[in-house]
């Protein structure tokens, strides 16, 4: 199998994806990744460490994306707390629930299936190459 579809890189893995696979296997090679296993066939091994090299990818452009929002919604929750802010307390409760979800949870979620990702590949790598 081609080294560009173990990297999952267009057009070769997509072709690989589309092309070579059947709904079935397509189904198994999503489920492996999604849940971090290892595929006996090594065709669809070497496609399911190309998915989950392109979920690493997609993960880190998330992660950069979010951390700039996480930075800029900090400091503007600090900036409603300081005097002589005036706004309701509902209000500001509802910045803190957004803060807490984007700078606590958003990025355990993030890590969580970027590690997902990392142990597919490391499991779906020795199949891949035989």
């Amino acid at each position: 199998m081609d080294d560009r579809i173990r990297q999952g890189h267009d057009p070769e893995w997509r072709l690989a994806f589309h092309d070579r696979l059947d709904h079935a296997a397509r189904a198994r090679v999503l489920q492996a990744v999604s849940a971090g296993e290892s595929l006996p066939d090594p065709h669809e091994a070497a496609i399911a460490a190309g998915l989950a090299h392109r979920q690493q990818r997609l993960l880190l452009r998330h992660a950069l994306i979010i951390l700039p929002l996480q930075v800029g919604l900090t400091l503007t929750w600090l900036a409603m707390l300081l005097p002589p802010a005036r706004l309701p307390a509902a209000f500001r409760w509802i910045w803190a629930v957004v803060l807490t979800l984007l700078v606590g949870v958003a990025p355990l979620l993030l890590r969580h299936q970027y590690l997902t990702a990392r142990h597919t590949i490391e499991a779906n790598q020795r199949a891949g190459r035989s």
